[in-house]
Parts: structure tokens; sequence; C-alpha cells
């Protein structure tokens, strides 16, 4: 029987969160925060993939910083974070709207994929958000399972040309 879970969250930098901190755990990297001067590093975080997703009528810097994350991960997402959080000015500002839900263990990877990028695609994209899309498959130390799963950065403010 498929188990099921889904979250939705804020992040935020209200009680002391970072931003940065959570964008590089979820995509199995290394990320400076600009404001703060600190590092991130969870390049030992088993992360599959991580994709940009845009609407169809997603301005172009968009377009550019999808297509360098595609091209080189650490970079892209370090140009969107740089982005993403100076937009940002006050301290308890919320950057991210995070949704994390589980991938049937009954379908192959490419078809959880393939799932997942409709069904964001469909209910946020085409709503004009950006979405940050994050592919992990962990295995259970207790049981051996897998646990694949998807997490899924928004960011809080609609996409202009500015």
């Amino acid at each position: 029987m498929a188990i099921y879970h889904h979250t939705t969250r804020m992040i935020g930098r209200s009680n002391g969160g970072s931003p940065v901190k959570a964008l590089a755990y979820i995509s199995g990297v290394q990320l400076s925060d600009e404001r703060t001067g600190e590092f991130f590093d969870f390049t030992d975080k088993s992360v599959e993939e991580v994709q940009i997703l845009l609407s169809k009528n997603a301005p172009e810097w968009a377009i550019k910083i999808q297509k360098l994350v595609s091209e080189d991960r650490v970079k892209g997402l370090q140009l969107l974070s740089n982005m993403a959080n100076m937009a940002e000015k006050r301290d308890d500002s919320q950057v991210y709207r995070e949704i994390e839900f589980s991938l049937p263990r009954e379908l192959s990877y490419e078809q959880n994929k393939k799932l997942s990028v409709e069904y964001v695609q469909d209910q946020f994209c085409n709503l004009g958000m950006l979405a940050i899309q994050s592919f992990h498959v962990e295995k259970c130390e207790k049981t051996g399972e897998l646990n694949p799963h998807c997490h899924t950065f928004f960011l809080t403010r609609e996409l202009t040309e500015e």
C-alpha cells in the first residue's frame, strides 16, 4: 500500500531561519548568504536532481537562471538565492513557500519525476510561479525501504522583468 505525505510551510528569516541554508539543504549544494556572509554546505546530501520550472510567460532573467541551473546547479542556485534574498528587506521576511510530498515507490524514478513536474507545472507554475524542484530518494536505515520524495520551493514574489 502506498504511504503518502504532503507538507507545506514557509521558508523565511523569522526565528533565526535561513532561506539560503534551506535551499542549500534541499539542493545538496554549498551556497553562501550575501546578507550574513555565512556558508552552508550540504554537498554530502544525496539529491538526485534539481530543476527550475516556469510559466510559459516567464521573464527572460528567469529563463536564463533555469538554463544555468541545468548546466551548473551551484552557480544557478546561488544567483537565484541572491536575487530572492535581496528582494526581501525585512529581517523576518518569508522568501519561499515549500511543498514536500512523497512519491510512489511503485513507480520508477522517471515516472515519479514526470508525475511531479506535471503536478507542479499545472497547479503552480501555470499561475505564474517559479518553482525550484528537488528530487530525493533516501533509504530508511532500519527497514531498507526507499523514501522517494520531492521538495519544491516557490518564490513568494510575482515574476516580473524587474
